[in-house]
């Protein structure tokens, strides 16, 4: 599979249609995806959702892995809110720090479209390639 492949396999997700995220930008151990900041995913001080800007940070961590084919879940994430998630688009630009045979650690950056920095996060993914799912029981 390359890459313009598995992002629209990602992409087809009716969770991100839903609230339109989407991965905009894969390659080794690097990926971008965004959310549309609307009315749906506003909290009630008319600011993006806590929860809106930690699901496009998973996305982009998870995509960062998935460069080549691999298939992940998260295992745990951490996110810092550094200010208000206000603009148009939040960005979440993720970065492989580290990778091993099971999982992968990767910071990510969310900034809105002025390139202000609106949280900082670090996940940790665990590698479910279909070859771990052929273990004898």
């Amino acid at each position: 599979m390359n890459t313009e492949q598995i992002m629209e396999r990602i992409n087809s997700s009716p969770y991100l249609k839903e609230n339109h995220l989407q991965v905009e930008m894969m390659q080794e151990k690097e990926a971008i995806a965004s959310i549309i900041i609307d009315d749906n995913i506003l909290n009630p001080h008319g600011y993006a959702h806590g929860g809106a800007i930690y699901s496009v940070a998973d996305l982009a961590a998870g995509a960062a892995c998935c460069y080549g084919g691999h298939s992940v879940v998260t295992l745990n994430g951490s996110i810092n809110y550094i200010k208000a998630g206000s603009g148009v688009k939040l960005l979440a630009h993720a970065e492989v720090i580290s990778k091993g045979g099971h999982t992968a650690v990767i910071g990510v950056r969310i900034t809105n479209e002025k390139e202000i920095l609106i949280a900082q996060a670090t996940f940790t993914m665990y590698f479910v390639d279909q070859d771990r799912y052929d273990v004898k029981r």
